[in-house]
């Protein structure tokens, strides 16, 4: 998948959240594509598409606010259409996703961002990135070997 990056897309209530993550994506030399980390342009519908258009995979960061936003759907049923890997990464306990979004989303491989008491969002962030390494670029996984992902329950 060389030249390609990994596309964050998220709710804007999430932005301070997909920051951390961003950082740490690209401190891992992955090339990551964000919005308002220079992926937009003046025509936000074309800087959108070809975010997508040359995405390896997407990481989704789950919430109801996501499951709500037009634009977030839009987003990720175009990458789906496009056949991009799609990441999703659930950011709330006690909820799932439902609708639209429960039904593009089950059955895929997930990483848990929910409990941050439980589960720091650094572990989080290093599973992600091995993810990545493992299912996007086929290398063996930086933090965790023999890591075991979860799988969204549907």
């Amino acid at each position: 998948m060389s030249g390609k990056h990994i596309m964050l897309s998220y709710q804007r209530d999430n932005q301070e959240l997909v920051g951390q993550v961003f950082d740490k994506l690209i401190a891992q030399n992955i090339e990551v594509w964000m919005d308002i980390r220079g992926g937009m342009r003046p025509n936000m519908w074309q800087a959108l598409a070809e975010g997508i258009e040359n995405a390896a995979a997407i990481c989704c960061f789950l919430t109801p606010r996501y499951q709500t936003s037009e634009y977030c759907l839009r987003e990720l049923q175009y990458a789906i259409d496009q056949k991009v890997l799609v990441i999703p990464c659930r950011l709330c306990s006690n909820w799932k996703p439902t609708g639209a979004l429960g039904f593009l989303t089950a059955g895929l491989l997930w990483i848990d961002f929910r409990d941050k008491a439980e589960h720091p969002i650094d572990t989080a962030i290093r599973e992600l990135i091995d993810h990545v390494q493992m299912h996007v670029y086929d290398r063996e996984p930086v933090f965790f070997p023999g890591m075991l992902i979860h799988r969204v329950k549907t």
